[in-house]
């Protein structure tokens, strides 16, 4: 899960490019903006492109290490209005893992908003599967609403 904020770039100068990356190395060296290590989870390999491996496997294995996380970033603040989940719906990680931990953060935080933003697959991609893994997440996201 991820929280951006998101700034309008600088206006262009005929020395100063505005352009995307340009604006972007420029906020990370002159703010030192990036993700804070201690609230990142990883592990040695991803799901496999496997929908049902990161839903079933890997949801519940890392659950614990996940919330426990999310937990203690909401600690920090004063006021929650509402949830933000950005995912991807082609790979295992992203859309079995992802679904799986929305899930659980709906059930835990049921009375707050959660918006989920799904990072589609390409038409033709390079993975098989990732059609797949797109309708199973969005069965259990149906679900979910209507339960």
């Amino acid at each position: 899960f991820f929280f951006l904020m998101l700034r309008r770039p600088p206006r262009s100068t005929h020395c100063i490019s505005s352009a995307a990356s340009d604006v972007y190395k420029r906020q990370v060296l002159e703010y030192g903006w990036r993700y804070n290590h201690k609230y990142k989870v990883y592990g040695q390999s991803g799901c496999g492109n496997n929908w049902a491996y990161g839903y079933n496997d890997a949801g519940p294995l890392r659950e614990e290490e996940i919330l426990n996380k999310f937990d203690h970033l909401l600690e920090k603040i004063d006021y929650l209005g509402g949830i933000l989940s950005i995912q991807s719906m082609a790979g295992g990680t992203g859309s079995g893992l992802g679904t799986y931990i929305s899930e659980q953060i709906k059930e835990l935080y049921s009375k707050k908003p959660l918006i989920n933003i799904a990072v589609w697959p390409y038409s033709t991609g390079e993975i098989i599967v990732q059609n797949y893994n797109t309708i199973l997440s969005l069965s259990r996201f149906i679900y979910v609403l209507l339960n």
